[in-house]
């Protein structure tokens, strides 16, 4: 009974990795980058404190997520379980508390009218005909439309951005192309990890109840994949960027951390360009 073990644990991991993959990058952007980097330092950085923030926000809220029927079950597993100001704008409604009360009470041995919770359903059965509930399926897809608009942007920025560097690839160092495509696969491979560990399990999330599929506590992963990000997103820059990964496998001495700080770096500057 209750919330499975795998998902408190994956969390507080993911948390605690976080904290040093993080503290570690932000160290190597100030040690080792200086002004090489230019603006993309600056972007590195807030990939940083974003990755802390979101890092300590799931750790705080520990989801269990439930797909049960046409509705799918969000509550609060950590102290701030029975605190129902989280949960009060969704919760409120008794016909939703009800539709999850039974397997709540049987599936993890919870009272729903203790928890703070989410629980969007999408419709439900009178007289053997759905009756939708149109309050949770708009919600549903105002959560979509963001994640397409999320994963549209940043596919669409990477086209831009390669396009962009194919064009000045005939005007630069070589030194300063070596680094462009550095940076360029360290935000190629920065942009697709939230697709894996974020966008695609909580758009699946969202669309299987409109199926009545019946994921049940599988629907759990979406509790562990996203602690995943903040923990692996820092781990890219670390070891896809040269002068970071030749420091963290000791291939040059520290006092070389601002010897380039002069150099001018292209990518981070390519729209002062134009």
């Amino acid at each position: 009974m209750g919330a499975p073990l795998y998902i408190s644990i994956s969390q507080h991991i993911g948390f605690f990795v976080s904290l040093l993959t993080n503290s570690l990058l932000l160290y190597l952007i100030k040690t080792r980058a200086g002004k090489l980097f230019g603006r993309y330092r600056v972007l590195m950085i807030c990939f940083c404190v974003y990755c802390l923030f979101y890092a300590t926000v799931e750790t705080l809220a520990s989801p269990v997520v439930h797909i049960h029927g046409a509705g799918i079950l969000f509550y609060v597993n950590s102290f701030l379980k029975n605190d129902m100001f989280w949960g009060m704008l969704m919760a409120a409604d008794p016909e939703r508390r009800d539709y999850f009360r039974n397997m709540t009470k049987e599936v993890y041995d919870e009272n729903i009218d203790k928890l703070a919770y989410i629980g969007p359903v999408y419709y439900t059965w009178e007289n053997g005909k759905r009756q939708f509930r149109f309050q949770d399926v708009l919600g549903s897809m105002v959560i979509s439309t963001i994640i397409s608009i999320s994963s549209t942007t940043c596919i669409v920025c990477a086209f831009k951005t390669y396009k962009k560097l194919d064009d000045l690839s005939n005007q630069i160092s070589n030194k300063t192309r070596d680094l462009n495509k550095q940076l360029f696969w360290t935000l190629g491979l920065q942009t697709l990890l939230p697709c894996f560990t974020q966008y695609i399990p909580v758009g699946l999330n969202f669309t299987l109840p409109l199926f009545e599929i019946p994921v049940g506590k599988i629907a759990n992963l979406v509790g562990v994949t996203p602690c995943l990000y903040p923990a692996m997103d820092p781990l890219i820059a670390i070891f896809m960027i040269k002068r970071f990964r030749n420091w963290l496998f000791r291939k040059e001495s520290p006092s070389q951390g601002g010897s380039g700080a002069r150099v001018h770096a292209h990518v981070v500057n390519i729209h002062d360009s134009n």
